[in-house]
């Protein structure tokens, strides 16, 4: 008996190290499966650098330095084969290099796919701020004006950026100090006035011909009015060129 049930025992023993080894070898097979499985998956976080990358080499080419890139999260859960090719990245069709955007990622390889990533990009310009309160009808002076560096990416407005262009426009509404200049905000000043005679100049390479005129509407530089010849009582077209100057052609 005592026989039996050592043999009984040995043989539990020698079963229970069979068994051990088996849910040993079984664990490792398990973990080196999941690893395999772990290294088809292409990492999120290369599809997010290709996307950036491309974006940053095409800003750079516009607003070299001039900008911040922001590519989001991609959803974890998402599993996209490792792609045995590199990346390549695109911009679709009606996406812009300006605010929210979304960049394109496909791979071309053995077992391709596609993937969209939504970003960000951030422009800094170069612009005008006024550096008082200006009134309506107030002309801009040399002293009113302040170029700053500012994220223009949500804007859609005409921003002003050249200082000396900016110098003798008119106000046409009050500009709080420190507000960014924009073309809405100004206009030209007036080189003509409705009533007022003018020089209507017509050249051409061999000739200039000068008459008087009769503005019928007001006009700023390379705005397009109306004048009475006053000598033919004719109505033209004109373009404003210089003040009380209007240049028709002949």
């Amino acid at each position: 008996m005592l026989s039996n049930c050592t043999k009984q025992t040995h043989f539990a023993k020698f079963s229970t190290g069979v068994l051990s080894k088996a849910l040993v070898l079984f664990a490792l097979l398990t973990v080196v499966c999941e690893s395999s499985v772990a290294g088809d998956v292409h990492a999120l976080n290369d599809i997010r650098a290709t996307a950036k990358t491309f974006l940053i080499k095409h800003l750079e080419q516009t607003n070299p330095g001039k900008f911040k890139v922001r590519v989001s999260s991609l959803d974890p859960r998402l599993k996209l084969s490792q792609c045995d090719t590199p990346l390549d990245a695109f911009l679709p069709p009606g996406a812009r290099l300006n605010g929210k955007t979304t960049v394109g990622v496909r791979c071309s390889g053995s077992q391709p796919w596609k993937i969209f990533v939504p970003s960000t990009l951030v422009l800094y310009e170069n612009v005008l701020t006024v550096s008082r309160t200006i009134v309506r009808g107030e002309t801009l002076g040399l002293a009113d004006l302040t170029v700053v560096s500012k994220e223009v990416s949500a804007a859609n407005q005409a921003y002003i950026h050249d200082l000396q262009q900016a110098v003798g426009l008119i106000a046409k509404r009050s500009i709080p100090a420190g507000k960014i200049l924009t073309a809405h905000m100004v206009q030209a000043p007036r080189m003509v006035r409705a009533g007022q005679e003018v020089i209507l100049l017509a050249t051409t390479p061999q000739l200039e011909v000068r008459m008087k005129g009769k503005a019928l509407a007001d006009g700023s530089k390379g705005d397009i009015i109306r004048v009475r010849n006053l000598r033919s009582k004719r109505v033209v077209e004109g373009v404003v060129t210089h003040t009380g100057v209007v240049r028709v052609s002949m």
